[in-house]
């Protein structure tokens, strides 16, 4: 996917971050660069990998569910 510098002033407006034109120009194939490595990470299948929300595998504990003043 291609940037271009509109968009790279947009996104830093969105961002709040104030971006020369020369910064602009550098980050424009910085972020097409990102983008096209995303993409290469949709082409691998995943649609048999269960959806996790930490690598290593951990129950969480339990405690009893009691009404207190709060302490």
């Amino acid at each position: 996917m291609q940037v271009d510098e509109a968009t790279v002033q947009r996104i830093a407006r969105l961002a709040r971050i104030k971006v020369t034109g020369e910064e602009a120009k550098a980050l424009e194939t910085e972020l097409s660069g990102i983008l096209d490595w995303v993409k290469q990470l949709d082409e691998g299948d995943t649609s048999k990998v269960e959806p996790m929300t930490r690598v290593v595998p951990i129950a969480l504990k339990k405690r009893k569910d009691e009404v207190s003043d709060g302490e």
